[in-house]
């Protein structure tokens, strides 16, 4: 098979800066410097949430019932599962929005940079490159 014909598959980074809705933001160092940078905003309906939810309960519930052939550590696990499962079910109930990720250059030393996921801003990363500590905001 000749690869040099074949397509290059997307990296997870590249996936994901394709979906949910594009938002500009600015990244502020430590020291001060500023840059922009570019998030992926997802929205959830309340169907969304709702079988974002079941999913989350069903595998924690499943997990436990998996966990009761685990000699010992089945005593803690799965009363830990049982209730970790509706608790973990309300809170991403209860989201109807999420950071998927970004990418921006840092401001010390222009290094590319991936932003991480996050549920809210401003969110606090370091610079792979440079170590600078900077905060991305709206």
């Amino acid at each position: 098979m000749d690869r040099s014909k074949t397509a290059n598959p997307l990296t997870p980074h590249q996936l994901m800066m394709t979906r949910g809705e594009g938002r500009s933001v600015t990244v502020i160092t430590l020291s001060g410097k500023t840059g922009s940078g570019e998030i992926r905003f997802q929205s959830y309906d309340k169907w969304q949430r709702t079988m974002r939810a079941a999913k989350v309960w069903v595998i924690c519930w499943g997990m436990a019932i998996v966990a009761v052939l685990i000699p010992f550590l089945h005593f803690f696990l799965v009363p830990v599962l049982v209730i970790a499962g509706p608790i973990a079910a309300w809170r991403i109930s209860a989201r109807s929005n999420a950071i998927l990720g970004g990418e921006t250059h840092c401001p010390e030393c222009g290094q590319f940079t991936p932003i991480i996921p996050a549920y809210r801003l401003p969110i606090s990363d370091l610079c792979g490159k440079c170590q600078a500590g900077f905060k991305v905001t709206e």
